[in-house]
């Protein structure tokens, strides 16, 4: 009787002691590994941004030399020849054609300067999301 009493008085005690700190080593490698992942899910998502930023700012570029192009060539005489670049060659061309093509390239530009604003408004939202959760689980952990 005198052994199950000190193995209840003395043992015990330490196994629930030992249980208790394995499980919070558990929450807390869970806690630190779901920090680590909203924290580099929020870091890869601002490097996205800042990409589709400088994409929108070469496409913007870009339509505006087309449209610049489109302007320059409408103010030409249809009796003069006009030719487009292709590599090292100039191919013989019409004006409508130059301006058209020129026209048909800012508009291409435009629709993918609204597809990087689209997906810039996701991606805000997908950071603001996880910052939130960042503070959330910051907030947790302290109580």
């Amino acid at each position: 009787m005198a052994d199950k009493e000190l193995k209840k008085v003395y043992i015990e005690p330490y196994v629930h002691l030992c249980s208790f700190i394995t499980y919070l080593l558990f929450v807390y490698v869970e806690h630190l590994q779901a920090f680590q992942d909203l924290q580099f899910k929020t870091n890869e998502t601002r490097a996205t941004i800042a990409q589709g930023e400088i994409a929108k700012k070469i496409n913007t570029q870009k339509q505006r030399v087309s449209e610049l192009s489109a302007q320059t060539i409408s103010g030409i005489s249809t009796e003069l020849p006009v030719y487009r670049s292709v590599g090292r060659m100039f191919i013989l061309s019409s004006k409508e054609e130059e301006v058209e093509r020129h026209n048909k390239e800012a508009n291409e530009y435009k629709l993918k300067i609204e597809a990087i604003e689209k997906q810039k408004g996701y991606l805000q939202r997908e950071m603001e999301e996880a910052e939130r959760n960042l503070r959330e689980m910051v907030q947790a952990r302290r109580a």
